[in-house]
């Protein structure tokens, strides 16, 4: 111990205290992952911390898909950014060379661009610091739907295809069925390509129908690479050949060939028995036209109607008597083949016995004149639907009659609502005027045709209280009423939030966030798109049906609250019937946590900043351990320190804290001015004070005492001599 002094062992202290110092401090390289999507820029982030060495340059160099790049293909110096290998200006420094701050932007990311970039500080007298930074290239998919063409039948088929084409990752494809929801189902399959992109295809199948015809449908689909849900509309058709066809008269000289036929008919006129008459009648389009008073035209006039899946047939007898001319309506069957029997009971039950009683009631007047084969008339038909509307919008009611040639003497209108009952009528169309009755709704009006024998309404502003069932009621003389109901759906569209659970930082699973879906009728559907996150994260999704038969639906997403989960970027995604197309919300994930270890970091001779990390972000408070703020000298702005030079009266522990709402944290530094000038020492404090000192004194023992001994103990200029005994162990 007598080589032992006071002065060596604060020496000692001093040394193991900035030892301590650098530990805590070490030298941080901060890049990160980064994704991007084809052709759009990409920033490559890369950040150097805690480190007041020299720095004399920034290097990148990279390994992707692309051609193989040995050493650098970009080096930052304090005054200049050279590109190398190729010269790819692509590549731009937008970081800060005196803030330690090399990050690059890379603009027109290709796939070949994808891969892992080193980012490397150069610093004098530490060396070469570095960190890796991985690009990731999204490619957003190609969106289209087709139509399957599906025949009319019984047995289920593909109505509609909807393709997400070419998706890096892989895009999600999923049908918003509207009215069909139960009725018709979706197929889903996937096909990856050697270039890692992904095409999504999926099929809408159900049983080709004429209820499915006309319905609207829509495709979503949502992926990584699209900053919103891609909503495309589209209407299923199912087509058909012509159905029965049916000849209406229009005027006393102009008759229509009509049928139902997808895709829509065209009609040939020609006349079955004789040769076409010379003058007399005319043809456009469906339209047959017959001239008041014309010999020769007498005779059996047939109307084709046609399309590439078919054709069908239907017949018109004209006779003229006495200057006038009578019409006959004969449809005939388009079943040729039916037997002798079968076409006998058809027409007794169908033609002769409702023939016999309608002639008992019928009024004097024009009678038509009957060929040997007369068919039944067509029965008359009235023609609605069931009709949604979102909230607010306006609502078509549409009421058409088919197939007669009765006058027309009024269209009325009745409803079963949710709002206020009315009883009877509370709208009366007639040939001249329309009537709106009880407590006149004027949010109703009329854009039918009462010469046409369209009695729609159009209901704007409509509301839950509309909500029902519709009675459409066409009165006929002398066949009386005809009516058919239409049934009026309200949709809702949902309101959508995303909110911040605030989760703390730990190692348990806690809500990160919530999507909430409010008020949609029907309910909607809410998904997170979870980008990076996915497989490291879940959802969960509850619904909750209010009075008003609206449905709240909250999904919340659910993870472990680390640091690798603050500032991720995820979205949530809602699609709903009530919506034209998907909402899709970004958020970003926020993570709270109290500051951590607080490092002092030098930034020039006189400045001093502290630095740490939390969220939100902390508020830095200095003040001066051992004695009372010095009176000059010393300037504080916001987490920096400022010394002014040859000033005394500084010397001291100085303690930044900082701080935010969750937690504080400490960080010192000990100045010391000497000979007229200030000369700093970074001093970090354990604050287990017991481990210091049983660390000093080991320390002290293996690496001060015991060299001393042996030196102590052996002569000038001699070796020591060691025995078998003494033989030191090799090191393993």
């Amino acid at each position: 111990m007598s080589g032992f002094s006071p002065g060596r062992l604060h020496l000692l202290l001093l040394l193991l205290l900035l030892n301590l110092s650098w530990t805590v401090e070490a030298v941080r390289v901060v890049g990160g992952n980064v994704s991007v999507v084809l052709g759009e820029s990409a920033t490559l982030p890369c950040h150097l911390f805690d480190t007041t060495d020299t720095l004399t340059q920034i290097s990148w160099q990279k390994k992707t898909k692309g051609k193989p790049v040995d050493g650098n293909f970009v080096t930052i110096l304090a005054d200049k950014t050279h590109i190398f290998n190729g010269g790819d200006y692509r590549f731009k420094n937008i970081g800060n060379f005196t803030k330690y701050d090399g990050t690059l932007q890379l603009s027109d990311a290709t796939l070949l661009d994808e891969g892992s970039y080193s980012c490397i500080f150069t610093l004098f007298p530490s060396g070469n610091f570095r960190t890796d930074v991985t690009l990731n290239l999204l490619i957003p998919p190609v969106v289209t739907v087709k139509d399957d063409a599906p025949l009319l039948g019984g047995e289920e088929a593909s109505l509609a295809t909807c393709t997400a084409a070419g998706s890096r990752p892989p895009a999600e494809v999923k049908w918003i069925m509207g009215s069909l929801e139960g009725s018709v189902r979706s197929t889903t399959t996937s096909t990856l390509h050697d270039n890692g992109t992904t095409t999504t295809v999926s099929s809408l199948l159900g049983v080709p129908t004429r209820d499915v015809n006309q319905r609207l449908v829509r495709c979503v689909v949502t992926s990584a690479a699209l900053t919103q849900a891609k909503s495309l509309p589209f209407t299923l058709q199912v087509f058909f050949s012509p159905t029965t066809v049916n000849v209406t008269e229009r005027s006393d000289n102009s008759l229509e060939c009509m049928t139902e036929a997808n895709p829509a008919a065209s009609f040939t006129w020609s006349r079955a028995d004789k040769s076409w008459p010379q003058s007399g009648v005319t043809v456009v389009g469906p339209t047959l036209q017959l001239v008041r008073n014309t010999d020769g035209v007498d005779g059996l006039y047939q109307c084709e109607a046609s399309n590439q899946y078919g054709r069908s047939h239907g017949y018109l007898y004209v006779h003229v008597t006495s200057g006038s001319r009578t019409i006959c309506w004969v449809i005939f069957s388009l079943l040729l083949v039916l037997s002798a029997i079968g076409h006998a009971a058809w027409y007794y039950l169908f033609i002769f016995r409702p023939k016999q009683s309608r002639e008992d009631s019928t009024h004097a007047g024009r009678q038509p004149v009957p060929t040997e084969d007369e068919e039944a008339e067509t029965p008359v038909r009235v023609v609605g639907g069931n009709v949604s509307v979102v909230l607010g919008e306006s609502a078509t009611l549409p009421c058409n009659l088919l197939d007669t040639t009765d006058t027309l003497t009024q269209i009325s209108w009745q409803k079963k609502t949710k709002g206020k009952p009315v009883d009877g009528n509370f709208v009366t169309i007639l040939a001249d005027k329309t009537h709106i009755f009880n407590d006149a709704d004027y949010r109703f009006k009329n854009i039918g045709n009462f010469t046409k024998y369209d009695g729609t309404l159009q209901l704007s502003d409509a509301t839950l209280l509309d909500e029902g069932s519709y009675l459409c009621i066409f009165t006929l003389f002398p066949s009386g009423n005809f009516r058919t109901d239409v049934t009026l759906n309200l949709l809702v569209p949902p309101v959508v939030t995303v909110k911040d659970d605030a989760p703390l930082l730990g190692g348990e699973e806690a809500s990160l966030a919530t999507c909430t879906a409010a008020g949609s009728r029907p309910p909607a559907e809410v998904k997170w798109i979870m980008g990076s996150l996915e497989g490291s994260v879940r959802s969960t999704t509850t619904s909750t049906l209010h009075d008003n038969g609206t449905t709240t639906t909250v999904s919340s997403l659910l993870g472990v609250p680390t640091r690798d989960v603050n500032q991720r970027l995820v979205r949530c995604v809602v699609t709903s019937a009530a919506l034209t197309q998907a909402k899709s919300l970004p958020f970003t994930l926020q993570v709270f946590f109290s500051p951590t270890t607080v490092n002092i970091t030098k930034r020039s001779d006189n400045s001093f900043e502290c630095m740490t990390e939390a969220n939100p972000a902390a508020s830095f408070t200095w003040s001066r351990a051992d004695k009372s703020w010095p009176q000059s000298g010393v300037t504080v702005v916001g987490p920096t320190l400022q010394f002014v030079r040859n000033t005394a009266g500084v010397d001291g522990l100085y303690q930044c804290e900082a701080s935010n709402l969750y937690g504080r944290r400490h960080g010192y530094l000990y100045v010391h001015v000497t000979s007229g000038s200030c000369t700093v020492c970074w001093v970090l404090f354990s604050l287990l004070l017991v481990q210091f000192a049983i660390g000093l004194a080991a320390w002290y023992y293996l690496f001060i005492f015991r060299p001393k001994q042996r030196e102590e103990s052996t002569p000038a200029g001699m070796q020591p001599v060691h025995t078998a005994e003494d033989q030191p162990e090799t090191p393993i």
